[in-house]
């Protein structure tokens, strides 16, 4: 039902939107100031007291995965969402790799042609039936390939599908949102949980219709298409996690297979 929905309406109830592209001196200076404070913090309280660290890191992981979602597309909002992102970029590098959190921008971390920690080539089978979130042309599969933006050789932690910006997403499965938010690497993205340990990850997105916390149904209308964040073209990066590990997202939706 959603497919015939007009793109005036579906972004008037937009949740988020593309970010408006601009710069501020003044804002980069907070945020920078704001993430040296939380490390400081950070290594003066493991250093004084030994007995809190675990709990520090239990309750910054709980904030940290429970995501912030904004309604409107101010300049504090973008503000605040630039900022938490620095703050778990922050985070992630003092305690390690948060358990759900997906690749950033695609891509994970180069290695000499091996797989790198948190994704996995091995064939994955699902119980579940999975929807495809977007009709279009399969550009880029799970693997091995050349970073379009960089040239070098990297794993690409998800399937690129071709679409124009402004094509309905659909959810993959039904769950419960975990996250949404923006980054430099992914743009607009949401995360949904579906139980299992499985969750699917959306990204590059024009507009979003869901926030954290949120429950849906499997074939819901959850985005638009777009090409915010590292991109060379409007598309959608579509992810499948199991337990925390990116696996190749044919496994649940063999339509997407080159």
């Amino acid at each position: 039902m959603w497919e015939n929905e007009t793109k005036q309406s579906q972004q008037a109830a937009a949740l988020f939107c593309r970010p408006v592209q601009e710069s501020s001196d003044a804002v980069l200076l907070v945020q920078s100031v704001l993430c040296l404070a939380a490390v400081i913090i950070c290594v003066a309280v493991r250093a004084m007291l030994p007995g809190a660290w675990q709990e520090l890191r239990t309750q910054g992981n709980a904030v940290l995965s429970s995501g912030i979602g904004f309604e409107e597309d101010t300049e504090f909002a973008r503000f605040a969402s630039a900022a938490f992102e620095q703050a778990e970029i922050a985070f992630e590098n003092t305690f390690g790799t948060l358990e759900e959190t997906p690749g950033i921008g695609g891509f994970g971390p180069e290695t000499d042609g091996e797989v790198p920690e948190g994704a996995s080539l091995e064939e994955v089978s699902f119980e579940q039936v999975f929807q495809i979130p977007l009709r279009g042309t399969v550009t880029s599969g799970f693997g091995f390939r050349e970073n379009p933006l960089t040239g070098k050789s990297e794993f690409h932690l998800g399937t690129d599908i071709a679409a124009s910006a402004g094509t309905p997403v659909a959810a993959a499965l039904s769950g419960q949102v975990c996250r949404t938010g923006y980054s430099a690497g992914r743009g607009n993205y949401i995360v949904i949980r579906h139980g299992n340990g499985i969750q699917t990850l959306y990204q590059h997105l024009e507009c979003g219709f869901v926030r954290a916390g949120e429950v849906i149904a499997s074939g819901q209308l959850i985005a638009l298409s777009g090409q915010t964040g590292q991109v060379t073209g409007p598309h959608l990066h579509i992810e499948v996690l199991v337990d925390g590990i990116c696996v190749n997202p044919a496994c649940a939706l063999p339509e997407l297979s080159e």
